[in-house]
């Protein structure tokens, strides 16, 4: 922001000292142009709430440049912030685009980057599966993964039986991580964890189809019939 305003005083001083030097009356222009900026101010109102509301953004430290935020504006905005101007906020989203966002329509913020991240981790296992063995393998598993890696904050949770649907139980596992780091953690835990139970012959969870012939039920109903 420091940046963009001496942008703008430089730029003003670069043309009052070419007029000055083409023995323009400047004096003159100024008082004129203060009565027009008086009236464009009139109109200029979600300027001056951009330019506002940009430094309350600094003041507050509601979000710096690299952290990772979320803005409900009119669009949603998600991505890293690259630039705090004047005027507009640039974020750089996941895939490549770049938003621009004017100060003054940033109302809700959403900043990942500030407190640690957790990781949800949820597994389906079938209906038959030993869920104490389950519970004893992942649990031995989760001990070791501190040491490896550093992203970790703490041992990850076994909280055990999330649900139970049908033919499958979802286990669950939490994790808490630094800032944004809990989408590897998540990715590497699931695949250990269906590594380790495969291993082990505990079976996961998988659809599973009953097919009913009807020809084939009706011809035996009949003969039943006979």
């Amino acid at each position: 922001m420091l940046q963009s305003v001496l942008s703008y005083v430089v730029y003003f001083t670069a043309i009052i000292a070419i007029l000055s030097a083409l023995n323009i009356e400047v004096m003159g222009l100024l008082a004129g142009a203060g009565i027009a900026g008086l009236a464009i101010g009139f109109g200029a109102q979600s300027l001056v709430k951009d330019v506002i509301t940009g430094f309350f953004i600094i003041l507050e430290d509601q979000f710096g440049v690299g952290d990772y935020i979320r803005l409900n504006t009119s669009s949603v905005a998600e991505g890293t912030v690259v630039e705090i101007g004047l005027r507009t906020t640039k974020i750089l989203g996941t895939t490549g685009e770049q938003f621009i966002i004017p100060n003054g329509q940033i109302t809700d913020v959403i900043n990942f980057s500030v407190n640690n991240s957790k990781a949800i981790i949820d597994m389906q296992v079938g209906i038959e599966a030993d869920i104490e063995a389950v519970e004893k393998l992942v649990t031995d598993y989760l001990k070791t993964l501190p040491n490896q890696f550093e992203e970790l904050v703490g041992v990850p949770s076994f909280l055990g039986v999330q649900s139970v649907t049908g033919t499958e139980v979802t286990v669950r596992i939490i994790a808490e991580t630094k800032p944004l780091q809990h989408y590897a953690i998540a990715r590497v835990i699931r695949r250990d964890v269906k590594d380790i139970l495969d291993k082990n012959g505990i079976p996961m969870a998988y659809p599973k189809m009953m097919l009913y012939d009807r020809g084939r039920g009706n011809a035996d109903s009949g003969g039943e019939n006979e």
